[in-house]
């Protein structure tokens, strides 16, 4: 069986943008269908929620070395 690579679809590429571009919209996404699978699928509930902590954890500490890196090279004055 031949696997055929395809492009992206404009949905995937529309909701990868999202996580990246807007920190709180993993979360947000993630927790929720913690909630809606929790009872049904319980390990896939835990592994979306943790996922969802473990991305915006790192935007958060992208974000954060990038304000650093920022301020160390004078781009804050």
């Amino acid at each position: 069986m031949l696997l055929r690579c395809t492009p992206l679809s404009s949905r995937y590429t529309r909701y990868t943008l999202l996580f990246l571009l807007v920190p709180y919209a993993c979360v947000l996404i993630s927790s929720t269908l913690y909630y809606v699978w929790r009872q049904e699928h319980p390990r896939k509930a835990q592994q979306i929620n943790r996922l969802g902590l473990i991305v915006f954890g790192a935007q958060f500490l992208l974000m954060f070395g990038y304000g650093i890196l920022v301020a160390a090279l004078g781009g804050g004055q």
